[in-house]
């Protein structure tokens, strides 16, 4: 989810974490998160054609499947809740 790189710097210092370690899981998250997005940028606009139309939906894909981690979560709270 995105908004987890929000409180990761927080999380991080809260818990203590050792700032090479935190600034190279930042380093690689970041490069990887670079690269993965400028690829698939790449191959949508290779593979689907007109694929420049339909932009506006493949962000709201994007979207809801960011926030599926939430909702799987949500859901098994409230089963656990339930019981």
């Amino acid at each position: 989810m995105p908004i987890v790189r929000t409180f990761a710097p927080t999380v991080a210092g809260v818990g203590r974490m050792s700032y090479r370690r935190f600034i190279s899981y930042n380093v690689f998250g970041g490069v990887l998160w670079v690269l993965s997005m400028t690829s698939v940028g790449y191959f949508l606009g290779k593979t689907i054609p007109n694929v420049e139309k339909h932009l506006h939906l493949i962000i709201a894909i994007v979207i809801f499947v960011s926030f599926l981690p939430l909702l799987f979560e949500w859901l098994k709270a409230r089963k656990a809740a339930a019981r």
